[in-house]
């Protein structure tokens, strides 16, 4: 048999044989590696471990001559090796720099990506509170941020295209956030007025750098502070489309420079920071009407917070003249409307799509008289959603009164069987017999959220049920024509509730619903008070998991979370 090894190793392909290594004429054969597997395996003599003495007293020598030329061959490859991965590291870092595949993103990607970071920015706290003195420098070096940038600023500093997307994208600069407690100290010192001096040139900056790109901005301050910023911001009134301001609203004089200049806006939020009571119809004709001359026409959302009687009247009228679709906001004071019951309000109609009513310090029934006022003033032609919900109170659960035949008289003179897709009042104490005659004329209703009520009164342990098996089963689709229900087109509905259900009823109810939205799918959440668990049986989760799968069916089912489901 062929010896294995090569006699002689080349090591240099140009030098023929004279710089050759010779191989060891120990080096086994297969025939001497057989020979020794059965020396080992049987009780050999001296004469068969001849051979093995010999290798045994060479090999050494053999085995000193090959480290040598390792050694050798080492001093020789060692810069070669280092040579190589000092160039594999050099074509890695130009792979990254040149193929990244953050460097291919198109601009367009790397701007949608920025604008979430920019987003990310603390929004400013609305607070009465001014920054106390020992807080200052840290409220206005984050303020000072802030106005420069936030985010932006960091994301420009990577490298050079990056700097170039942030400060060439306009689209980037269209939000400014301002917190102008802190562009002010109590004490006038030459440190505050060059910090604030340095917040006004980078406010200037970003609004430059936003070009003529609609602008949203959320401002706010309290008490009097420097006029500065606001007038500066005036200067880009053509550019306003979505605005949100807290602050004492005399402040609102040096907006004058925009009145009658605001062709893009569409949003106008004003929460006044004051301790002394605001009529919202003085400040409308007062300055609200200096600073912006509101183009109602051209909002699409308009709100107010702490509306008293005194401020209804202006309130209705700016409803009047808000452009179909828009979304109006309300949170009425019921602890003030309580004094001047009943109220006297005038009629108007209105074209908005979506009324969200919120109301503070409820008592007894006052909810009663001041939705019935306020449904029986208004005719909402386009109304597509209706919310109400009540302002939490600590320990209490909201339980607003339910103006029945007034809120019947609103959907009809309304014509809400063909808009309203929308009826969203967990916090409403309802009947069921108010609730199904409701229902019964908004045929057009998409979205439904009902609630029980722990109890009818703070003091008393007599829960409201609503969500039970009589209201399940009016609900249900009947399986001979089905079509024939309340409700056709509910898509989604939610109950907060105290779990006083059956799961068939439950099961009877989804499952009558999955047969009108054919492969559409259906969603339903039940969201149980605290200290009310209310999950369905075995059976019933497995019915429900497969409808899950196979019918399109959202069911959620856990405890009910002020902060994410209202």
């Amino acid at each position: 048999m062929a010896h294995p090894w090569p006699s002689q190793i080349s090591l240099c392909h140009s030098c023929d044989n004279d710089n050759a290594f010779t191989q060891s004429t120990l080096l086994p054969s297969a025939t001497q590696s057989a020979a020794l597997l059965a020396v080992l395996r049987t009780n050999c003599g001296h004469s068969q471990t001849a051979a093995m003495r010999a290798v045994i007293a060479a090999a050494p020598a053999e085995l000193a001559r090959y480290s040598e030329e390792l050694a050798r061959l080492d001093t020789i490859s060692e810069p070669i090796v280092a040579g190589r991965k000092a160039l594999q590291k050099l074509y890695d870092e130009c792979v990254c720099v040149v193929r990244a595949p953050v460097r291919q993103l198109p601009n367009e990607i790397l701007v949608e990506i920025f604008s979430f970071c920019r987003d990310a920015d603390t929004s400013p706290t609305v607070t009465l509170e001014p920054v106390a003195l020992h807080h200052w420098e840290h409220a206005a070096t984050a303020e000072l941020r802030r106005v420069a940038g936030g985010a932006l600023v960091s994301l420009a500093q990577v490298c050079a295209k990056w700097h170039r997307v942030v400060l060439g994208t306009p689209q980037l600069w269209s939000c400014i956030t301002l917190d102008l407690r802190c562009w002010t100290l109590p004490v006038e010192t030459m440190r505050a007025g060059a910090r604030h001096g340095q917040m006004i040139q980078l406010l200037k900056a970003a609004l430059a750098r936003g070009q003529q790109t609609p602008l949203t901005m959320q401002v706010s301050g309290v008490g009097e502070f420097h006029p500065h910023a606001l007038e500066v911001l005036a200067l880009s009134a053509r550019r306003w489309r979505h605005v949100s301001l807290a602050m004492d609203c005399a402040m609102l004089k040096n907006l004058s420079p925009v009145a009658g200049n605001l062709p893009l806006l569409e949003t106008f939020m004003i929460q006044p920071l004051s301790e002394d009571e605001e009529v919202l119809a003085d400040v409308i004709s007062g300055p609200l009407a200096v600073a912006a001359s509101l183009p109602l026409a051209q909002l699409q959302r308009c709100g107010y917070d702490g509306v008293c009687p005194e401020d209804l009247p202006a309130l209705l009228s700016a409803m009047a003249q808000l452009p179909p679709a828009s979304e109006f906001r309300a949170q009425l004071h019921l602890e003030a409307i309580r004094a001047v019951l009943p109220l006297d309000l005038p009629a108007i109609e209105s074209q908005i799509g979506a009324l969200d009513i919120e109301l503070m310090k409820d008592q007894n029934d006052d909810s009663y008289h001041a939705l019935g006022a306020l449904f029986e003033a208004i005719t909402l032609l386009q109304m597509q959603r209706l919310t109400i919900f009540g302002m939490p109170q600590v320990g209490l659960h909201n339980q607003l009164c339910w103006p029945h035949p007034a809120a019947q008289a609103l959907f009809a003179r309304s014509g809400s069987r063909r808009t309203l897709r929308t009826l969203c009042i967990p916090d409403v104490v309802i009947t069921e017999a108010e609730l199904l005659e409701c229902l019964a004329e908004l045929p057009a209703l998409e979205y439904l959220f009902i609630s029980d009520h722990p109890s009818l009164a703070a003091a008393s342990n007599v829960p409201h049920l609503l969500i039970t098996d009589s209201l399940l089963e009016a609900l249900t689709p009947s399986l001979a024509n089905p079509a024939d229900c309340l409700l056709p087109r509910l898509k989604i509905v939610e109950f907060r509730t105290l779990g006083r259900f059956s799961d068939s009823a439950l099961l009877d109810f989804v499952g009558g619903r999955l047969t009108l939205r054919d492969k559409a799918g259906f969603e339903c959440a039940v969201l149980w008070f605290p200290g009310h668990p209310r999950k369905p049986d075995v059976l019933t989760t497995n019915y429900l998991e497969t409808w899950t799968v196979e019918e399109g069916l959202l069911f959620i089912c856990r405890e009910f979370d002020p902060n994410e489901d209202q």
